[in-house]
């Protein structure tokens, strides 16, 4: 009886205890400098998420292709010397082929509206492009 009690107070004195958590740093690779609007947006979603963590997740940036230049940044994430990165398939020519195929002459058109087609691009409003798309 005594080693049962004595049993039953050993495993529930390790299974109240509650572990350290641990805090992890991830290492955000961008090419862009650091006034860019893409990392001042990841900057935020990164603070966002250490919010949403209590402080578990920390993010380190590396703005400006400090880590690797731009056509490289799919590696970085690949390999892991990179937790996120960020890179444009259109940068790293003949990577993607699949997504080259929206540069291609005739395949998308520069906007909804026909006015791009005729007039300067200059001339075509977002709220002309609004108008031109179909109502749903």
């Amino acid at each position: 009886m005594k080693s049962r009690l004595t049993a039953f107070l050993v495993i529930s004195f390790f299974s109240c205890q509650t572990p350290a958590q641990e805090k992890f740093e991830l290492k955000v690779a961008e090419f862009v400098g650091a006034q860019h609007f893409m990392t001042q947006w990841l900057v935020k979603w990164g603070e966002k998420l250490e919010k949403a963590s209590n402080g578990r997740l920390a993010f380190r940036h590396f703005p400006g292709a400090q880590m690797a230049p731009a056509p490289a940044h799919y590696d970085l994430a690949r390999s892991g010397q990179a937790d996120v990165a960020w890179f444009l398939h259109g940068g790293t020519p003949g990577r993607f082929p699949l997504t080259e195929i929206s540069h291609l002459p005739y395949v998308v058109r520069a906007c909804a509206c026909c006015c791009c087609s005729r007039t300067s691009r200059a001339t075509c409003t977002p709220s002309r492009r609004r108008s031109a798309l179909p109502r749903i």
